[in-house]
């Protein structure tokens, strides 16, 4: 373990505490899963996992995802961080069956598998590779799950077409839906059903594909699946609800509305008569 730290540390060295810094006023939002990541990496020896961790907190600081209360139930936005953290938590607890050098891997890019989007890079991303001292490995699963450039749902579902050809993209991919849609509440009705959309379009046929092909990880998809299909599902039937009480609701008021009019009609019309 001492050894596994005095390697860690030496690559934090070479890519410098100034390029690791990060707002600690907010870190208790994420803490807990931090430490666990942590532990965890530390644990098994996953190199890129316990680097990415600091340099994935540092790229993040100032950026946020829904929102979190503290101890005195002020709301705060939460960091980014917590979301990448909880997506790197799912694959864990997934005791997925790949290698050591794999699940390193995995984990670290699943840290790092949104950076893209959020963070700007001079150099397309590879920063993460040639400052940050990443594995290659971890830039080419963010490049290839970025659709930021896609224009049309048919240049997606060529993106997505391509996830699935990387056994490691695809579960990150999976398990960053899958927490996504744990979190619908935060979003607005037409996210929501923009989000349902995706996933019943790109993320489930991405793991009926992924059982078929992939049959190792037939189980931890199978959880993934059954997620995703509960939590839209559920999240369908609210909205549909919402949707047939906003249409009666505003169909009462036109009637009011119309009825309304209708009064002040023959309220004129009286005043005129008896004028």
């Amino acid at each position: 373990m001492e050894d596994f730290s005095r390697k860690v540390d030496s690559i934090l060295q070479k890519i410098g505490e100034e390029n690791l810094q990060y707002n600690r006023d907010e870190s208790w939002m994420y803490d807990g899963l931090y430490r666990f990541i942590r532990n965890y990496a530390y644990e098994r020896k996953l190199l890129n996992t316990a680097v990415a961790l600091p340099v994935v907190r540092s790229l993040l600081s100032g950026i946020y995802r829904g929102f979190t209360h503290s101890c005195d139930g002020t709301r705060r936005c939460r960091p980014y961080m917590y979301h990448c953290l909880s997506v790197t938590r799912m694959l864990v607890n997934l005791h997925l069956p790949i290698s050591p050098e794999d699940k390193d891997i995995l984990l670290a890019g699943a840290l790092c598998h949104d950076l893209k989007t959020h963070v700007k890079f001079d150099d397309m991303g590879w920063e993460i590779h040639s400052k940050y001292l990443l594995d290659e490995r971890i830039v080419n699963i963010m490049m290839l799950i970025y659709t930021g450039n896609c224009e049309t749902e048919e240049e997606e579902a060529a993106v997505f077409a391509q996830v699935r050809k990387n056994k490691l993209a695809m579960m990150i991919r999976l398990a960053d839906r899958a927490n996504l849609v744990e979190e619908l509440y935060n979003f607005t009705l037409w996210r929501m059903q923009e989000y349902i959309h995706e996933t019943r379009t790109h993320y489930l046929p991405m793991c009926i594909y992924a059982r078929e092909f992939y049959p190792e990880l037939d189980g931890a998809v199978g959880i993934l699946q059954s997620k995703m299909n509960d939590l839209i599902a559920s999240t369908d039937i609210f909205i549909t609800r919402y949707d047939n009480r906003h249409k009666e609701l505003n169909e009462k008021i036109l009637l009011l509305e119309e009825e309304n009019a209708r009064m002040r009609t023959v309220l004129r019309n009286k005043a005129g008569l008896e004028f």
